[in-house]
């Protein structure tokens, strides 16, 4: 069998003539079938489970049936496999020819893998992050092993994704975390953002500090973060919004104003300070209650209603006492003097004299 050449055939015996006989011929046919043979293959294994449709190769006998074990969605008269409703994995897919014409079942096998599509989704829960937060961490779900990426200004761990927020600069960054290709899928990219705020920062200050009482507003000066309030303790007559402080209905005295920035942006709560000082302006006002003196009266000693620590000073002529204003008659030139008294200028507020 193995040297003929498939095909029908006829088969003639014949016997030869003898003892006055003719010769006599028998026939007979036999049909010889070529064995069935084929090979298959996928050359696009592995395939990502979104490719559609995978196809077979196969060379040789036509007519077969394709099947494989469960799990995998296969055409068994085409082979084609529908991959999206395979169940990813490794498959055999075997190609059989049916017994005929003499030959028993033929079959051929290959392999095909399926690869599940990666598929993840990334965020940062947190934003927005203050820039002092330190790390801000990623929450992923589904497929692992990508990296994570962002534009300059944003520090971001490439294999995990975490983000110093101290070293980034503040704005609002698009995160893209990217899975590579393999097992036959394409790259899978998945985005998210995140928002760094800068930490407020300020500094007040009023420069003019002590401030006399009579001297108007006094007007701070900030450096850094706007929109702040300001606030103090009772007796402080002062503007929330500006921070300008009413000298003359405030109480003289030393305070703590305090610049408050709201919480904002992830950031907490921040709080200035500084102090301011109101000086009580100086008053007084003096007499001689037994004006005019004799000159043997000995000593005219002055009233004083106000601010005490002044000086005491007239023309020459009056004997005055500088620290306390009496005046020795006997040794001073009769006449009439104008005594002048002298609150020297401190705590911001200007020398103050009163006279009689």
């Amino acid at each position: 069998m193995g040297t003929s050449t498939p095909g029908t055939y006829t088969v003639t015996y014949t016997i030869a003539a003898s003892g006055g006989c003719p010769v006599v011929t028998a026939t007979t046919t036999i049909t010889i079938t070529q064995l069935p043979a084929a090979t298959i293959s996928y050359t696009g294994s592995p395939y990502c489970s979104n490719a559609g449709t995978a196809n077979v190769t196969r060379t040789g006998t036509a007519g077969g049936t394709y099947s494989s074990t469960a799990g995998l969605t296969i055409n068994a008269a085409t082979g084609d496999v529908t991959l999206a409703t395979s169940t990813p994995g490794t498959y055999t897919v075997t190609y059989t020819i049916a017994a005929s014409g003499g030959c028993s079942v033929v079959t051929a096998t290959t392999t095909i893998t399926i690869t599940q599509l990666p598929a993840a989704t990334i965020s940062y829960a947190g934003s927005p992050y203050c820039s002092n937060a330190g790390t801000a961490t990623v929450t992923r779900t589904g497929t692992a092993g990508g990296t994570y990426s962002s534009t300059a200004g944003l520090t971001i761990n490439a294999t995990t994704g975490d983000v110093t927020l101290g070293t980034s600069t503040p704005g609002t960054y698009t995160v893209t975390y990217t899975i590579a290709a393999s097992g036959g899928c394409p790259v899978v990219t998945t985005n998210t953002t995140i928002t760094i705020t800068q930490l407020p920062a300020a500094t007040i200050s009023y420069t003019g500090s002590p401030y006399c009482s009579n001297a108007g507003t006094a007007m701070v000066t900030r450096t850094g973060t706007a929109g702040g309030t300001y606030s103090s303790t009772a007796g402080l007559t002062i503007n929330a919004a500006t921070g300008d402080v009413t000298l003359g209905t405030s109480t003289p005295g030393t305070y703590t104003v305090t610049y408050t920035i709201a919480a904002s942006g992830g950031c907490p709560v921040v709080t200035a300070t500084t102090t301011i000082t109101i000086t009580q302006l100086p008053a007084a006002t003096i007499s001689y209650a037994g004006s005019p003196y004799c000159s043997n009266a000995g000593t005219a000693t002055v009233t004083r209603t106000g601010t005490a620590g002044g000086t005491y000073s007239s023309t020459a002529g009056l004997t005055i006492n500088a620290a306390t204003g009496d005046v020795t008659l006997g040794t001073s030139t009769p006449g009439t003097y104008t005594v002048t008294y002298t609150i020297a200028a401190s705590g911001g507020c200007p020398l103050v004299t009163a006279t009689t």
